[in-house]
């Protein structure tokens, strides 16, 4: 019986507020997969203009450039990398067969280990990985592998959630809400997930998203953008003006800097809170919370310990 032609099959209503089932398919490239697994794990890096995706069986990662016609190798070995994204700030997810786990590769090259253990036990296969709007990355590890599991090994297959920064949900979760109006600053504000919530709980604030970092700048305003906010600004510091006046100020600092430069940061910035305005920090306890509770103290200002929990306290510092 001959073959039908590759169609869309729409199991969910869904499906139309993203593509239509009459889209063409188009044949890219071939000779992947086998026994081992598939290729799978299709990812589009907007910013190159190409497709990656993972040949499992043969441990490669590919590249589809169009107009060139099949795929370049990218990367070999992969430790048999399945599904692929990328997180809020650009950064290469994926679900590696062979190490069992999740890694992600940072800007400058380096991978960083995700996920690969629950409670303890290793995790099964890591197989397929989105990551939400939130930064969350959610993932999916079936019990794929030939092997009969070991006494270390998980019983069960699963779905995992790994939450983005537990310090900036601590502050958004346990601190005050936002002033219902006036200027508000997220101070540090990376790729904007502590605008994008302050704006949102208060729709009448201006919120300013400052950070000293252009790539930051770039993904807190694509963020604010796509999170449908319209009260923030998105600015370096330079650029906010000299006469605005905080009500508010959130930060989850950048305390890897170093102590003077981070004391400097908040010098310029705690200086304009407005008159009964406050600011509220969330430092890690073993990266020097209390350290800075008595810089802050010393230095004059009004600091108290808010909030302390999973190893996180939250500072408030009253304006003067």
């Amino acid at each position: 019986m001959a073959q039908s032609s590759p169609r869309i099959e729409q199991l969910a209503p869904e499906l139309a507020k993203i593509l239509s089932q009459s889209e063409p398919i188009e044949h890219l490239a071939e000779g992947f997969g086998g026994a081992q697994g598939p290729a799978e794990g299709p990812l589009w890096w907007h910013e190159g203009g190409y497709l990656l995706f993972s040949d499992i069986h043969n441990d490669r990662r590919m590249k589809h450039e169009p107009g060139k016609g099949g795929a370049s190798l990218m990367l070999e070995p992969t430790n048999r990398a399945n599904g692929l994204t990328r997180d809020l700030q650009g950064r290469l997810i994926a679900c590696e067969h062979d190490s069992r786990r999740v890694t992600r590769q940072e800007l400058d090259g380096s991978i960083t280990v995700v996920a690969n253990s629950f409670q303890g036990r290793r995790l099964n296969r890591p197989n397929d990985v989105v990551v939400k709007s939130d930064g969350s990355i959610y993932f999916t590890d079936p019990w794929t592998s030939p092997a009969a599991p070991e006494q270390w090994d998980l019983t069960f297959s699963g779905v995992y959630r790994v939450t983005p920064d537990l310090g900036t949900l601590t502050l958004l979760k346990e601190a005050p809400a936002p002033p219902a109006e006036g200027n508000i600053l997220d101070l540090g504000a990376g790729y904007g997930p502590i605008a994008i919530a302050l704006a949102r709980a208060s729709p009448d604030a201006r919120i300013w998203a400052v950070d000293v970092n252009q790539r930051a700048l770039e993904l807190s305003r694509a963020n604010a953008e796509a999170a449908g906010v319209a009260n923030v600004t998105v600015a370096a510091p330079d650029d906010v003006p000299d006469g605005v006046r905080f009500a508010a100020i959130y930060s989850n600092p950048p305390v890897r800097i170093g102590k003077a430069a981070l004391h400097r940061i908040l010098e310029r910035w705690l200086d304009r809170l407005a008159p009964g305005g406050a600011a509220y920090l969330v430092v890690q306890r073993n990266l020097g919370s209390d350290s800075l509770a008595a810089w802050l103290a010393a230095s004059g200002r009004d600091v108290d310990r808010l909030k302390a929990k999973k190893g996180y306290r939250i500072l408030r510092v009253r304006a003067a």
